[in-house]
């Protein structure tokens, strides 16, 4: 079968689970009683990300300080899916699928933070790694659990030597 490589983002994230037989809060304000709603580009809401997760590998974290622009939020999971980073009131914040495919969402937008956060910059390079990797395997196995280059150079190495195989 075709291997799905995806990070959903925000509202992407929300679109797979409810595509899977999830469910959403459209409202998250009352998760937010005791203290205000934060919507801002900003890292300024933090996270808990499950240590065992795909996301965690990615991030090389168990915690994060994320942004914020979204009012709606996952409820009940979708098949496949398990939560993977949460608020401290419990706001998911990460879904990821527990097949083969390789599908991370965020709720967060790692791509205003990409500039300047290498553990944001690792969410997309992972995902190329994986996409690439992907097109080179009739399983797509290697699209599974996914380990992140160190540096800019190992990662652009990696990319260029799959193109290479990928386009043979």
């Amino acid at each position: 079968g075709v291997q799905t490589c995806a990070l959903p983002i925000c509202r992407g994230m929300q679109l797979i689970n409810v595509c899977l037989g999830g469910s959403l809060y459209q409202e998250i304000s009352v998760f937010y009683e005791e203290s205000p709603v934060l919507t801002t580009l900003l890292p300024r809401k933090r996270i808990q990300i499950e240590p065992s997760s795909r996301l965690a590998s990615i991030v090389q974290a168990s915690r994060l300080r994320v942004n914020s622009l979204h009012f709606q939020s996952v409820k009940t999971l979708g098949a496949g899916l398990r939560i993977v980073a949460i608020e401290p009131n419990g706001v998911v914040q990460a879904i990821e699928h527990t097949g083969a495919s390789y599908i991370l969402g965020v709720q967060w937008h790692p791509e205003y933070l990409a500039f300047e956060k290498p553990a944001q910059q690792r969410l997309f390079r992972s995902l190329v790694i994986a996409a690439a990797a992907a097109l080179q395997s009739p399983n797509h196995a290697a699209a599974r659990a996914v380990t992140p280059p160190s540096t800019d150079q190992e990662a652009i190495a990696e990319i260029s030597n799959t193109q290479t195989v990928a386009m043979s």
